[in-house]
């Protein structure tokens, strides 16, 4: 038994090997003509998200509470550190001023983290655009195909996705 595809794919060989012809030549055409008229690609830095106003990265670091600051105090280090430096040494200044160091140095880290992070986003969003920008310049047909089969794909796991929030609040609304 033949697939269909493999059906359609002998069929009409002759039909697909012109096209592809037809396109890889409009597409040589069409980038010689570019060159010609002056339209070259150039990389564009883009900077698409801002850095974060001081305000904000204030913010972000003093969630640190609820992140590292959090984990630290679940594993027990402040107990271990209380246990050493005031129990046995009898130094409860020394401890406050290490807990106050701790407490800064993760909020500064925060503060740098958060700048950091952005640049990184950035410079990956900068390269995509700048990729998709030289895959439509050298060849817009395989640059649109490109781009139409991720709007596919990326629409077809977003409707896969909503489809399995639904089934799971259907089987959770079952079980009550």
């Amino acid at each position: 038994m033949m697939i269909w595809y493999k059906k359609i794919l002998s069929e009409k060989k002759t039909e697909l090997i012109q096209a592809s012809i037809l396109s890889l030549l409009s597409t040589v055409l069409y980038t010689i003509f570019s060159f010609r008229y002056g339209h070259h690609f150039s990389w564009e830095p883009i900077e698409p998200i801002d850095q974060p106003s001081i305000l904000a990265r204030a913010l972000y670091s003093a969630i640190v509470y609820v992140g590292p600051g959090a984990l630290i105090y679940n594993l027990g280090f402040y107990k271990v550190l209380h246990d050493i430096i005031v129990k046995t040494l009898g130094l409860w200044r020394l401890y406050k001023r290490i807990k106050w160091t701790l407490w800064i140095t993760l909020m500064l880290f925060a503060y740098w983290l958060v700048g950091v992070a952005v640049d990184i986003t950035n410079s990956i969003l900068s390269t995509g655009y700048n990729i998709g920008r030289l895959v439509l310049f050298i060849s817009p047909v395989v640059g649109a195909f490109g781009f139409s089969l991720l709007a596919i794909l990326l629409t077809n796991f977003l409707i896969a996705y909503k489809h399995s929030d639904s089934l799971a609040s259907k089987s959770d609304s079952l079980k009550l």
